[in-house]
Formats: C-alpha cells, structure tokens, sequence
C-alpha cells in the first residue's frame, strides 16, 4: 500500500490527494469510490486500528491471504452465485483464498527445504544431501 512509508503529515497529505484523483471514475460506482477514500483517509488517519483480541487472529489470517483472496474470488463468486446466497458465496470465496495462500505456503516452505540442501560428492562418486550417504 503507498500510504505504508507516508510517515509524515505531508507525505500522507500527499498519498489522499493522489488518491483523490485517481479512485473516481476507477469503479463507476460513486458510493463505492467514497468508501475507498474514507477507508484511505481512516488508515492514513491513524498509526494503528485497535482491535478486540478475539478479532486479531481472524483479521490478521484474512489480511495475510488478501492477495489469494482477491486473485481466486475471480474463479469462486461467479459460479457459487448460481448455488448459496450472496453471504454465503462471500464466505466460501474468503475459504477459497486462504486455502490457497495455505497451500501455497506450504508448498514454499516444503521446496526450499527440499531443494535449499546443497549436494556433495562422495568418495564412491555418488550425489548425496550433505551428510547423508548414498549408496
């Protein structure tokens, strides 16, 4: 987000105005672009957002998979439509992107451990993970 290093009045000044000509007109939807301003406005307002503690842990999952969230509901909301009311579907595409910002995860995590292990000769010539032998 370009509003992350406005760590001054000006700079965050800076950020809202940019902003202010560039959301409208981006959604055709004038309340829709209102809202994203004042979201703007709101996070650039203020160096933190309290929270209730059992909140923390579901808002930080969903912030974590936001950007699997946003490039699956694409492919989830449409054809869900068809099946489960609106809130439902909304539900279902936020499962859908975290499963896969998990998935993902883990597949990362499983190649660089797989793959981060240099190889070495041995004596009989045989490519081996260091320290474990071949044969």
């Amino acid at each position: 987000m370009a509003g992350v290093p406005a760590d001054s009045v000006v700079r965050r000044c800076a950020v809202l105005s940019v902003a202010m000509v560039l959301v409208p007109g981006s959604f055709d939807d004038p309340a829709r672009e209102g809202v994203v301003l004042a979201g703007l406005a709101l996070l650039l307002a203020s160096s933190r957002v309290p929270l209730p503690r059992p909140l923390v842990g579901v808002v930080s999952l969903v912030a974590s998979a936001s950007l699997y969230i946003y490039l699956t509901h694409y492919a989830l909301f449409p054809p869900l439509l068809e099946f489960f009311p609106p809130a439902v579907v909304v539900v279902l595409s936020l499962v859908g992107g975290i499963a896969a910002w998990r998935v993902t995860r883990f597949a990362s995590r499983w190649r660089s451990v797989v793959f981060s292990r240099p190889l070495e000769r041995s004596a009989a010539g045989v490519r081996s993970s260091v320290g474990v032998e071949k044969t």
